[in-house]
């Protein structure tokens, strides 16, 4: 039988995590990379800051904001009992599941969406506070940093500006990358001042 390129979801629930694996799908198969399980951290200019994920939440962006009510169809018909959606723009939606499990099973569902540019679990840090990740980050390079040396960085690492500003980059990542990996490897490379997710905080007021 011919090997074929499919998406492989192992899914291993374990007391303190949840790790989602993609196998046999190559970074060049255009389908969104699904929980990161290589950096559970970011970084705040050089301090690195853990992150864990948070059990029942997942965030997803769409490719197109104009199809908000019919992606709020789509997820809402693969929802499972207790799940529920919040819409954070026109294109990023935080999905609370009732279980674990329940977000495994959605994550399986909504990986082989081609509308679908990420998806990520909720992370939080020590503190409680939740981070959503989704396709984009933000950079600053040092001055030394020529224009041909950012480029090269950005093509190595998939990587897209959208905005300049006179303190950032605003830059995308292709679907097939992960954008918290992504910024931690700009900053590792010794290039840039920050980069860090351009992320979605969520703070609950008792």
């Amino acid at each position: 039988m011919k090997n074929k390129s499919k998406i492989f979801l192992i899914a291993s629930i374990r007391v303190g995590s949840l790790i989602l694996i993609s196998a046999s799908c190559g970074k060049e198969s255009g389908q969104p990379q699904p929980i990161s399980t290589q950096s559970l951290y970011y970084y705040a200019f050089e301090e690195k800051i853990p992150l864990s994920e948070v059990d029942n939440k997942l965030i997803v962006r769409f490719d197109r904001g104009e199809d908000k009510i019919a992606n709020a169809i789509y997820i809402n018909n693969n929802l499972s009992l207790g799940t529920s959606q919040q819409w954070n723009d026109d294109r990023t939606v935080t999905i609370t599941t009732s279980s674990k499990l329940d977000k495994v099973k959605i994550v399986v569902i909504l990986v082989s969406n081609p509308t679908i540019l990420s998806i990520h679990s909720m992370y939080q840090t020590d503190s409680g506070l939740e981070m959503g990740v989704t396709d984009e980050f933000l950079v600053d390079f040092k001055k030394e940093v020529t224009l041909e040396m950012q480029h090269e960085l950005n093509m190595l690492w998939g990587g897209e500006v959208l905005k300049k500003t006179e303190i950032f980059q605003l830059i995308r990542v292709h679907k097939s990358r992960n954008a918290l990996d992504v910024a931690n490897k700009y900053q590792e490379s010794g290039l840039v001042n920050f980069s860090h997710p351009n992320f979605i905080s969520q703070i609950e007021l008792n």
